[in-house]
C-alpha cells in the first residue's frame, strides 16, 4: 500500500510539472520568435543565432549545476580591504567568534566568514581561505617561532602565519594507541616559551619548526574496551623547565552534571605513560580553558573555578566570581575574565587588580568568552551558545560580540 501511494503521489506530480515546463517553453519560444522579428532587417541570419541561443541557455545554466565544483582553495587567504571589506561586512550575519590572538601589533579573530585583522579598534583586513565558505577556528600565538596559527575548518588544516607569508600543514593523524573511540574532545593548541603544541584524540603533538613536522610527544594509551577509568591527554601546559600535562580519567566527564560524581582530571609531572600525578587540593575538576604564565599555569574549570598549577601542587584561587577567560603570557601575571564583573590582573605576590569593568556587566545566557593580551593591548569577546528549546527550535539568550579596552574602557568593533 506504501508503494501504491508513493505511485499515485508520483503521477499526481507528472501533470503539474509537465504544465511547467510547456508554460516554461512558450516563453522561450514567443522570446526567440520576438527576437528574430525585430532583429532580422538589422543583423540578417545572426538573428536566427540569437533566437537559437535563447534555448541552449537554460541547458548552460543546468550543467553549470551539475558541475563538480572546484577543489577547495590549498593556498594563501584571499584579503579584503576597503572598500570590498565594508560592503561584504555589511552583507553578512552573525560571523560568529571562535577565538582571539595578538599577533605583530594586530588583533586577528577566527569567525566565520574568515580571519578578522583588526587594528586601533577597527577592522582593516579580512582573510578568506575559501571563497565561498570560510570558517576558521583560533586563532592561537606561538611566541616560540614567532607564529600565528588558525584552522580552515574547510579543509581541516593548519593554517600558520610568520608575519609575512601563510603556510598550510595538515592536522596530525592520531594513532590507534592513543585514539579514545566514543567521545570527541575537540582540538586543543596552546603555545608557549618551550613551543608550540596540539592535542586530539588523546594524543599530544609538539611543532618541529626546522623539519615543520609535528611530532608525536605524549600518549596515555587507554585499556582495551575505553572504560570510564581510562586515561588519556587532554592538554597540554607548557611550563618550565618541562610541559604539564592535563590528563581526563573519565570519558564521562565533559558532560557530568553538576551533582554527579566523576573521576577527576589530573596533572601528570612529565609525558611518561605512567607518571605519578601532581598533588590535588580540593575537589574533583573538569578543565575547561588554561593560561600560562612564567611561573605558574592556571586551568578555569567547567564549574568556572580557578585553578593554580604549580609542579608540587594543584590548589583553587580564592577569585572575585566566576572565571570564564583566562589570559598569559610571558610575565608572571595572569589577565582572568570574571563574569559580570570585568577583567582583572592576578598574581601570587599582589592577589586581585581590576583593569576594566565587564563589557557585558549582565552576564546573562550561555556563551563562551575569549580574552587576548599583548603588550598592553586586552581584547575580550563572547559567542553566544546555541540552544535547543521545544520543538527542537534553535534559540540564543546572549549576543556575540567583541571589544577592545582603551583606558580603563571597553570599545565595541563591529564586525558587520
Amino acid at each position: 500500500m506504501q508503494f501504491l501511494g508513493l505511485l499515485l503521489d508520483a503521477e499526481n506530480a507528472i501533470g503539474p510539472a509537465l504544465g511547467m515546463i510547456l508554460a516554461f517553453l512558450l516563453v522561450l519560444a514567443a522570446i526567440a520568435w520576438a527576437s528574430v522579428r525585430f532583429l532580422k532587417q538589422r543583423l540578417g541570419w545572426i538573428a536566427y543565432v540569437l533566437a537559437g541561443l535563447i534555448f541552449l541557455l537554460p541547458v548552460i545554466w543546468l550543467l553549470s549545476g551539475l558541475a563538480p565544483r572546484g577543489a577547495p582553495n590549498s593556498g594563501p587567504p584571499k584579503v579584503l580591504t576597503s572598500p570590498k571589506l565594508s560592503l561584504f561586512l555589511r552583507g553578512g550575519g552573525d560571523p560568529g567568534i571562535a577565538g582571539l590572538a595578538f599577533f605583530d601589533g594586530a588583533l586577528y579573530v577566527g569567525t566565520g566568514m574568515g580571519l578578522v585583522e583588526v587594528r586601533d579598534g577597527k577592522v582593516s583586513k579580512l582573510l578568506r581561505f575559501q571563497n565561498s565558505i570560510s570558517v576558521v577556528s583560533g586563532p592561537w600565538l606561538d611566541p616560540a617561532n614567532h607564529l600565528l596559527w588558525a584552522v580552515d575548518d574547510n579543509t581541516m588544516e593548519l593554517v600558520r602565519f610568520d608575519g609575512k607569508r601563510w603556510a598550510r600543514t595538515p592536522e596530525p593523524v592520531s594513532p590507534d594507541s592513543c585514539r579514545a573511540l566514543g567521545f570527541d574532545e575537540g582540538t586543543h593548541l596552546i603555545g608557549g616559551t618551550q613551543g608550540f603544541w596540539l592535542v586530539s584524540s588523546g594524543c599530544a603533538w609538539r611543532w618541529d619548526a626546522p623539519s615543520r613536522q609535528w611530532r608525536l610527544a605524549a600518549t596515555v594509551p587507554p585499556p582495551a574496551g575505553y572504560p570510564s577509568g581510562s586515561a588519556f591527554v587532554f592538554g597540554v601546559l607548557p611550563m618550565e623547565p618541562a610541559p604539564l600535562l592535563i590528563i581526563r580519567h573519565d570519558l564521562r566527564a565533559w558532560k557530568a552534571r553538576p551533582d554527579e560524581t566523576f573521576a577527576s582530571d589530573e596533572i601528570a609531572a612529565d609525558a611518561a605513560v605512567n607518571s605519578p600525578a601532581i598533588e590535588r587540593q580540593g575537589e574533583p575538576f573538569r578543565a575547561g580553558t588554561w593560561a600560562v604564565t612564567a611561573d605558574a599555569a592556571y586551568i578555569c574549570t567547567k564549574d568556572q573555578t580557578l585553578l593554580q598549577v604549580t609542579t608540587q601542587l594543584v590548589s583553587a584561587v580564592p577569585s572575585p566570581g566566576p572565571c570564564e577567560a583566562l589570559a598569559g603570557g610571558a610575565d608572571a601575571d595572569l589577565l582572568v575574565g570574571i563574569r559580570r564583573q570585568g577583567i582583572f590582573r592576578y598574581s601570587p605576590k599582589n592577589g586581585w587588580t581590576l583593569i576594566a569593568n565587564a563589557p557585558y556587566p549582565s552576564g546573562e545566557g550561555d556563551y563562551s568568552a575569549f580574552l587576548a593580551a599583548a603588550n598592553g593591548q586586552v581584547a575580550f569577546a563572547m559567542e553566544r551558545k546555541p540552544i535547543l528549546s521545544e520543538g527542537n527550535n534553535v534559540r540564543f539568550n546572549a549576543p556575540t560580540a567583541l571589544w577592545t579596552l582603551r583606558g580603563r574602557d571597553f570599545v565595541p568593533v563591529p564586525l558587520r
